[in-house]
């Protein structure tokens, strides 16, 4: 089974990269809005971000926010760019990752990067038990 990524994003700037990570067998579980004023998440949708596995972070604003809304353990950041992953770092995410190009093949690139890395850790975690 595939990891489950959540983007983190802004209306809907980003529907060719869901899409093309959809084609690549990505399960992109949604999109949440990211707005500048907290909108709050119903029980539906704070139950499927605890589920990811990966998260896709466009800007700074959607790094504090979910390190506001869930903290940082258990998820893997793959982030837009490098002044995005410094912060995600910062603040607590372990395993990050970010586009060498802002452009739908480089962050496609970076979400499939973080999911594969994501699917060695359950690899590991699993031998552990």
């Amino acid at each position: 089974p595939s990891k489950r990524v959540l983007l983190l994003r802004y209306k809907n700037r980003f529907d060719t990269l869901v899409q093309s990570l959809v084609m690549r067998g990505v399960n992109v579980t949604s999109a949440y809005p990211v707005t500048w004023t907290r909108k709050e998440w119903s029980p539906q949708e704070e139950r499927m971000a605890k589920e990811v596995d990966v998260l896709y972070l466009h800007e700074n604003h959607a790094v504090l926010e979910w390190r506001d809304r869930l903290g940082t353990k258990d998820v893997v950041a793959a982030c837009h760019d490098e002044s995005v992953a410094r912060l995600a770092k910062s603040v607590g995410f372990k395993d990050v990752f970010y586009a060498k190009k802002c452009d739908t093949e480089g962050l496609t690139k970076c979400v499939v990067r973080a999911v594969e890395f994501s699917k060695t850790i359950e690899k590991v975690n699993a031998g552990k038990a």
